[in-house]
């Protein structure tokens, strides 16, 4: 029993002498890194389009007798396509010669001509001359006093000579000073032909389509001689020689951290060599619904054009913030 007990002390202190006396196990030191620069960028999917396009339609219909061709380049304000004008010429015609008429009628209303001034007042002296003398041959026979005076022909001279005065004591007062009535109908006549010109000049002018801008014509879709329609586009022109860059795919998530003035980096599927900068222009404000995500577009301006881009050519824009 005793044996057992100092065997049971000894056991321990044992391990314990051994643990003591073993080699400790040395301490590799770690190195110190450098504190980790966490970098932001914001990667979306984009297309190469035009800063400045347009499509174009005529304001009205009818058949096209003129009409530019894809890859033509033209001025601003030159006509790229025209429609068939011979009816509206003629009624633009008749609408002139409407207005001409109208207005000589109220000119010679309301400005007084002196020659035509005198010839009427020459002719109310010459009728009252002519009425003196048939009073007096009148007279003559008696009068009113001849019983016979209702059958008497110096009374129906008489009486001619007096509507003879009437009339032209009529055409002098018109002459020198018109009524206000019949100004203002004349004034009415000249207005209406105006407008009645006006509505023929722009039904002339909505037959032709010029170009808002100098550019390239991309599209075209009418030919000579087919029924265009009004409001249908047959022409898109575009300013090819500056291209920027608008993303497809940008999330609400992403755009808060996007501010205008950013700098960018764009790469091209179709030219995998090319890489170009550019800063964000604008950020358009109205997020649209593009399979369940909300995406905004940025708008990029490249720093530098390549001749190589076309319209909506794939893009990848990286912004670093």
């Amino acid at each position: 029993m005793k044996k057992l007990f100092t065997l049971a002390i000894l056991i321990p202190a044992l391990f314990s002498l051994i643990a003591c006396s073993a080699a400790p196990t040395p301490v590799t030191p770690q190195p110190t890194l450098p504190p980790v620069r966490l970098t932001s960028r914001i990667i979306a999917e984009g297309k190469v389009v035009p800063a400045r396009y347009a499509s174009l339609s005529f304001q009205s219909p009818g058949t096209v007798t003129q009409i530019v061709a894809v890859g033509d380049k033209v001025e601003s304000g030159k006509v790229v396509a025209q429609l068939d004008t011979k009816q509206l010429e003629l009624q633009l015609a008749q609408a002139d010669a409407n207005l001409a008429a109208a207005q000589a009628a109220y000119d010679k209303l309301t400005k007084l001509d002196p020659n035509e001034l005198a010839v009427a007042k020459f002719d109310v002296d010459k009728a009252q001359a002519a009425l003196k003398q048939a009073q007096a041959a009148y007279d003559a026979v008696g009068g009113d006093s001849n019983p016979n005076a209702g059958m008497l022909p110096q009374r129906l001279a008489l009486q001619n000579a007096w509507l003879d005065y009437q009339k032209a004591q009529t055409a002098y007062a018109s002459k020198s000073s018109p009524s206000e009535p019949a100004v203002r109908q004349a004034k009415a006549n000249v207005d209406s032909a105006r407008v009645a010109r006006d509505i023929a000049t722009d039904a002339l002018s909505r037959t032709k389509i010029v170009a808002p801008f100098a550019g390239t014509v991309v599209t075209v879709d009418a030919k000579v001689g087919e029924q265009a329609n009004a409001g249908t586009p047959v022409i898109r022109l575009a300013d090819l020689t500056n291209m920027q860059v608008e993303t497809t795919d940008l999330t609400e998530i992403s755009v808060v951290n996007v501010k205008e003035g950013d700098a960018a980096k764009i790469s091209f599927d179709a030219i995998p060599e090319l890489e170009l900068s550019g800063k964000v222009a604008s950020i358009k404000g109205l997020g649209e619904n593009r399979q369940g995500d909300i995406v905004y577009t940025l708008v990029i301006k490249l720093d530098k054009q390549d001749e190589r881009l076309r319209w909506n050519m794939t893009a990848k824009v990286t912004i670093t913030k």
